[in-house]
């Protein structure tokens, strides 16, 4: 019996420190390490419902280390990264507010490198009848109806004559893991196992090689469910957008863009379900980023290599695809009569 006993405590040591030793070995190489982790060195949880705004008044620098980049953040007394904008227009402005996630707040450049405010340098060299002034809503982590709640509850005051949304692949990704909270159907939880998936990249392993969970901790059969209901979430506000700015009398344009790593490839995300209809009228501006960028060089000279950002000359390139779509869909003539 003792001779067994001990086999046993040997096995079971022997498993045990095997487990310590994959686990060490799998946080030292960084491998099935969350975006956050790999990026900021924490996990965050993407069952989170992140605020409509940032903290107003804020003033700190984020680094971001893989990258040897200090990302500034300083917000405004509505918790925008922006100057602060008066209620009332100037005689003559034309007033733009750029909603979107981390894309639009500009992660990866200065403030002035970012596409709204590189997009109000291209207008007002046009030499346009009105002075173009762009507010920059763009929030991290924000997703469409976030982005609708920014508008509604905080940016609706400054009347603005157009409205630009941007989005990208992570909105639907959000949509579909923030949903159920959205469409009052439950507050968020997070699913079964994300207390391992937290703490153990061996069970991180496990849950994706054996159970075939994806970096949201779900099956492929149930994403695809979720997949689904964010599609119609997606399109659902879209409208929303669209009959508010009919009552708001505000130009509602949409355009949806690529992550850097989506340049030069055959759609790794296919959005062409929402993007190719033409009653949801979404400009799709990949083909224009394409065109613009240095596709042949590194992705460095554009983005951020590790990031997954665009640096001041990939927002370059954003601002000029933006103005194309505004340009095809009736720029200047849009522009002559800006509201009260």
């Amino acid at each position: 019996m003792r001779e067994k006993a001990l086999v046993v405590c040997i096995v079971c040591f022997s498993l045990l420190f095997a487990a310590i030793f994959a686990e060490l070995f799998l946080r030292v190489t960084e491998s099935a390490t969350t975006y956050t982790e790999k990026i900021h060195g924490r996990y965050q949880t993407p069952y989170a419902l992140h605020p409509v705004t940032n903290d107003p008044n804020i003033d700190c620098t984020i680094p971001f280390k893989r990258d040897n980049f200090l990302y500034h953040l300083k917000t405004n007394s509505e918790g925008l990264r922006d100057r602060e904008h008066p209620l009332k227009k100037e005689p003559g402005q034309y007033r733009i507010l750029a909603l979107g996630d981390s894309f639009t707040e500009g992660v990866g450049a200065s403030l002035d490198e970012t596409w709204p405010k590189q997009l109000e340098k291209l207008l007002n060299e046009r030499g346009l009848p009105v002075q173009a002034s762009v507010i920059s809503g763009g929030r991290a982590g924000s997703d469409p109806a976030l982005c609708y709640r920014r508008l509604t509850e905080r940016l609706l005051k400054y009347r603005p004559d157009m409205v630009i949304l941007a989005t990208n692949t992570s909105d639907y990704n959000d949509l579909a893991v923030r949903g159920s909270a959205y469409m009052g159907k439950g507050g968020l939880v997070a699913p079964r196992g994300e207390f391992l998936w937290r703490h153990s990249h061996l069970f991180r392993l496990f849950a994706m090689g054996i159970l075939k969970w994806n970096a949201f901790l779900m099956p492929p059969k149930k994403w695809r469910q979720m997949e689904e209901a964010a599609k119609e979430l997606f399109v659902d506000f879209h409208k929303k957008f669209a009959r508010l700015g009919q009552e708001e009398g505000f130009w509602f344009v949409h355009i949806h863009h690529p992550y850097p790593f989506e340049l030069g490839k055959d759609d790794i995300f296919d959005s062409s379900y929402l993007t190719g209809r033409q009653d949801l009228e979404i400009a799709d501006i990949k083909p224009c980023m394409e065109k613009g960028l240095d596709l042949a060089g590194p992705p460095e000279d554009y983005s951020l290599k590790h990031d997954g950002h665009y640096n001041a000359k990939g927002y370059r390139q954003f601002a000029l695809c933006v103005m194309e779509v505004l340009e095809a869909a009736g720029l200047p003539g849009k522009l002559q009569q800006p509201g009260p």
